[in-house]
């Protein structure tokens, strides 16, 4: 982390990032962005950071790394960009802030997925369902 806070600190960015490290409760930290961006480069499930910034509406930018593309569908609920991409994640950043209409639907569209798709219902009737399957 470390190294981090001193790259941007280093290019002046200390007003654009913070630095939170381990929050016991992120929502409030993920509610105050515009935009939620996870650039995992190996062996990612279904984040469930993504999961909750997709629930607050925030738009999406991560990697197609594992299960992330299962919550962020590209320019459906977010934006994917390749792994060790920055020139890639610098125009997914800069198209979303230069665009709030796609912002808004980009998130909408998240939290619509969501309840749809990851919900504690959701996820007890697809386990059912499987137990149903291997019993009958």
């Amino acid at each position: 982390m470390e190294k981090y806070i001193e790259k941007a600190a280093s290019l002046g960015l200390n007003d654009v990032f913070t630095f939170t490290r381990h929050l016991d409760s992120p929502y409030a930290a993920i509610a105050a962005m515009d935009i939620f961006v996870l650039l995992s480069t190996a062996h990612e499930g279904v984040s469930q950071a993504s999961l909750q910034a997709a629930f607050l509406k925030r738009p999406l930018i991560t990697t197609t790394i594992g299960g992330l593309p299962e919550v962020c569908i590209n320019c459906k609920t977010g934006l994917h960009v390749a792994p060790f991409s920055p020139e890639q994640v610098k125009d997914a950043v800069v198209r979303l802030i230069q665009n709030p209409e796609l912002r808004t639907t980009l998130g909408s569209n998240a939290h619509a997925h969501v309840l749809e798709k990851f919900t504690f219902d959701k996820t007890l009737t697809e386990m059912e369902l499987v137990y149903k399957t291997v019993l009958s």
